[in-house]
């Protein structure tokens, strides 16, 4: 059986440009499921889509939305960067989301959902990170980028990787500001860190680093998935991932049997 996707809202900016953006309906008393997309990725994905699908199912409130220049939203792609993505977060959870929340961050998304829950405090219920990718334009920048490359950088403005993805200069020296490893990441609630053994974009350890380096009151978990690979989008991993989200809804909110 089909579930709408439900209608796509836009949230006006002070600047004239709109973010764009759907809330899927539920229970007020549950906590809002959260979405954090990747580069380049947008509210259509695989996982949002199997996660607007499955909250559908449990009646529970999710919202998933575009960063400027990603989507549907308006703007530049080129002219975005990990303060400005975090920023339209924060907007559209302010706009739509009054009570608790559990995020959910893919990639850069999970650096941006951690950025999220360190700014909303307490009212993260719970963060699942799936392949996060925290400090990623750090150690593009200083481990991956040769001298030349950086001149290159620094010249035009942006440089093109061998996959095609287009990273900006703005976004490579920006980035440094919203750094996750270089300050302590105190957070109240559980984490769960998804991870792919495979994964040829983040490897396996910045997972294992990244739960030694947050202190919550239980010890972040990692699951590392031994055939995994980024993405982690095959209906293995989607079933896992929603075990792991029930798992938090039922160990942090009592009315969910």
């Amino acid at each position: 059986m089909m579930i709408s996707n439900g209608p796509l809202h836009y949230l006006s900016r002070n600047n004239g440009k709109k973010l764009a953006y759907r809330l899927r309906e539920g229970v007020d008393s549950f906590p809002t499921l959260v979405f954090f997309g990747g580069y380049r990725s947008d509210m259509t994905g695989t996982k949002a889509a199997f996660l607007d699908h499955f909250c559908a199912q449990h009646t529970y409130r999710f919202l998933r939305f575009d960063y400027s220049g990603h989507g549907a939203s308006d703007g530049d792609f080129r002219d975005g960067c990990i303060g400005d993505w975090a920023q339209d977060a924060l907007d559209v959870i302010k706009a739509t989301v009054k009570g608790d929340m559990i995020l959910i961050g893919s990639s850069m998304g999970g650096w941006i959902g951690l950025l999220v829950a360190k700014a909303l405090g307490s009212r993260i219920k719970g963060f699942i990170g799936i392949a996060a990718a925290p400090d990623f334009t750090h150690h593009v920048w200083h481990h991956e980028m040769t001298d030349p490359q950086r001149a290159l950088c620094k010249q035009q403005g942006y440089i093109t990787t061998p996959d095609g993805d287009t990273l900006t200069l703005k976004l490579l020296q920006e980035g440094e500001q919203h750094l996750i490893f270089n300050r302590p990441l105190p957070l109240t609630c559980p984490i769960i860190l998804l991870q792919g053994k495979l994964d040829n974009i983040v490897p396996y350890q910045t997972a294992q680093k990244l739960a030694t380096h947050i202190t919550s009151p239980t010890p972040p978990e990692v699951i590392l998935i031994n055939d995994g690979d980024h993405r982690l989008a095959r209906d293995e991993d989607l079933e896992l991932l929603s075990s792991h989200v029930e798992r938090i809804l039922k160990n942090t909110t009592p009315e969910i049997l």
